[in-house]
C-alpha cells in the first residue's frame, strides 16, 4: 500500500510485494526488510506446498519500489536439529568496536528452526516441531552478502527454560542508546507470550572488546 500520507492509506490500493507460483516456493511470508550497501534488501520465508519444511530467500527493491526475486536459499536448513525449517526472522548490524574496529562490517542474522513440523507422540516436544521452533543464529560480512555462516550448526542457541523450550521470532530495534529484543518464548503454562529485552549498547560494546 502506498500514500502520501497515514490517513490515505484507508483508500490505498492493495498490491503483493512479491508472489511465486512455483509449487516448491509458493508460501512467502514473514518479510525482514533492511538497508545496506546502498539497496533496500527483503529477506522472506518460504514454504512449499507439497512439503513441510521452509526456505530462506531474499529479494532486492528495484528504482521503481517494486520487489525482485534474487535467492531462493540464502541460509540453507542445516545438517541437524534445523533440518526442516530455516526462517531468517532479523538482522542486526554489530558496530565497529572492539574485535570489529578494523575488520569489515559484519551482521547477525537471527533465524528459526525445527527438525520436522510433526509433533513426536507424547512427552512433550522431544526436536521441535511447527509453532514450536528454536533459535538459531548466522553471521555474515555485509560486502559479502548474501553470505552467511551457520554458528548453530550442530545444536540451537536459544531455547526457553521453561514449556517445551519454544523460543522464535526474534526481533531487533536499535534505538539511540540500547536495542530492545522481542522474541516468541515458551512459558511453563503452555503459552507462548511475546517477551522482551533491553540491550544497552554500552553493554555490547564491552562485549566486543572481550
Amino acid at each position: 500500500m502506498a500514500a502520501r500520507t497515514v490517513e490515505a492509506l484507508a483508500g490505498a490500493e492493495v498490491r503483493p510485494v512479491l508472489r511465486s507460483e512455483e509449487p516448491a516456493w509458493l508460501h512467502l511470508k514473514d518479510p525482514v526488510a533492511f538497508d545496506m550497501g546502498g539497496r533496500t534488501w527483503m529477506i522472506y520465508c518460504a514454504h512449499p506446498f507439497n512439503w513441510t519444511s521452509s526456505n530462506v530467500g531474499l529479494a532486492q527493491r528495484r528504482l521503481d519500489g517494486s520487489f525482485a526475486d534474487c535467492a531462493r536459499s540464502i541460509l540453507p536448513r542445516g545438517p541437524a536439529w534445523d533440518v526442516a525449517v530455516c526462517r531468517v526472522t532479523a538482522r542486526l548490524a554489530l558496530p565497529g568496536a572492539g574485535v570489529l574496529t578494523r575488520g569489515p562490517a559484519v551482521s547477525l542474522y537471527f533465524y528459526d528452526g525445527a527438525e520436522c513440523m510433526h509433533e513426536h507422540g507424547a512427552g512433550g516436544r522431544p526436536r521441535g516441531y511447527s509453532c514450536e521452533e528454536l533459535g538459531g543464529l548466522a553471521v555474515g560480512v555485509d560486502a559479502e552478502f548474501p553470505g552467511l555462516e551457520r554458528l548453530s550448526e550442530g545444536s540451537p542457541l536459544f531455547v526457553s527454560p521453561r514449556g517445551t523450550g519454544c523460543s522464535r521470532y526474534v526481533s531487533v530495534f536499535e534505538g539511540d542508546d540500547a536495542y530492545l529484543v522481542t522474541w516468541q518464548q515458551s512459558q511453563a503454562d503452555g503459552s507462548q507470550p511475546l517477551v522482551i529485552n533491553r540491550v544497552p549498547k554500552a553493554q555490547l560494546a564491552r562485549l566486543l572488546r572481550t
